[in-house]
């Protein structure tokens, strides 16, 4: 026997076309024992409600779903589609993500069976006591490593979304206090370019804090969070010259191994994930030369000094 509808919930200038029977089929089709309607159509008790939200013309999506198992549950799922998708696709996607919402959310509510009981060990034989000897003193802790301290490193990364990476150096200050760390780092990187094509220049700042774990006396990882500000500079050498520069701001997620050549000197290296406002086009004469994305990733090594 079918379950009760999923109930969908539109903007009111969208209830009525097309695109939404398109959502409405392509939701239908993905939940399983089942159909998806519009709230207007519906008046009993739903299976789920689902509450579709644009935004940016059609290019951003926002699905918040409710499923009642107990108590009520919401979850919220986001899309982002290209400038190039059509919006049938769109509008079908949207609809085949609500029917995996649903399918997901139903099974998670389901009581999980029980764990069996624990077999009883047998007991174990008391064993003879033996003679007490004098422990052995504790090692002694391995030495403090630098609290205050001074990067300095090499960063490598894709610079636009096609076409050769960005290189450059990155400085900085930082403090640790127990696990937790305090990092200031500023960055200047450019793209190698030929005689005839686009120059780009990043500089860039970050305020950053996180966790070190010292896993060895020697070695330790570290996974820090930033906040970026970063300004990219396009221009062009061949007449007729041309510059223009903006900046963009958002998140960044390293993660690193340190290798301690003593407590005040490391060898550094790591990998990281930043995430921009936006991206950057690059136009030359009016004509599309290329993208900064506003996601990317680099490479970066270098060495930790302490000061203190």
């Amino acid at each position: 026997m079918p379950l009760p509808p999923v109930v969908i919930e539109l903007p009111p200038r969208d209830v009525a076309s097309e695109q939404a029977q398109v959502l409405l089929r392509a939701c239908s089709a993905a939940v399983v024992d089942g159909e998806c309607r519009l709230a207007d159509s519906y008046s009993g008790a739903p299976r789920a409600v689902a509450i579709v939200s644009w935004s940016g013309e059609y290019s951003r999506a926002r699905i918040e779903l409710g499923i009642k198992a107990g108590a009520a549950r919401w979850r919220e799922r986001r899309l982002e589609f290209k400038p190039a998708d059509p919006v049938a696709e769109r509008w079908k996607s949207v609809g085949l993500v609500i029917g995996a919402l649903v399918g997901e959310a139903e099974q998670e509510s389901k009581p999980k069976p029980p764990k069996p009981a624990p077999e009883s060990p047998a007991p174990k034989p008391v064993p003879a006591p033996v003679p007490s000897a004098k422990p052995e003193p504790p090692p002694p802790p391995p030495p403090e490593l630098a609290t205050i301290f001074f990067d300095a490193g090499a960063v490598v990364g894709p610079g636009m979304s096609s076409g050769r990476w960005r290189l450059g150096g990155e400085v900085g200050l930082g403090g640790r206090s127990g696990p937790v760390l305090i990092l200031l780092h500023g960055r200047y990187q450019a793209r190698p370019e030929r005689s005839d094509e686009v120059t780009l220049h990043w500089a860039s700042g970050s305020l950053g804090a996180g966790v070190l774990n010292r896993v060895t006396p020697w070695f330790s990882l570290e996974l820090t969070a930033h906040a970026v500000a970063e300004r990219v500079e396009a221009s062009i050498s061949e007449p007729p010259t041309d510059s223009a520069s903006r900046w963009a701001f958002g998140g960044r997620l390293r993660g690193a191994g340190a290798l301690w050549l003593t407590p005040q000197a490391a060898v550094v290296a790591g990998a990281e994930a930043t995430a921009l406002t936006s991206g950057t086009e690059i136009t030359v004469e009016d004509q599309n030369v290329g993208r900064v994305p506003p996601l990317n990733w680099g490479l970066w090594a270098g060495v930790r000094l302490g000061m203190f």
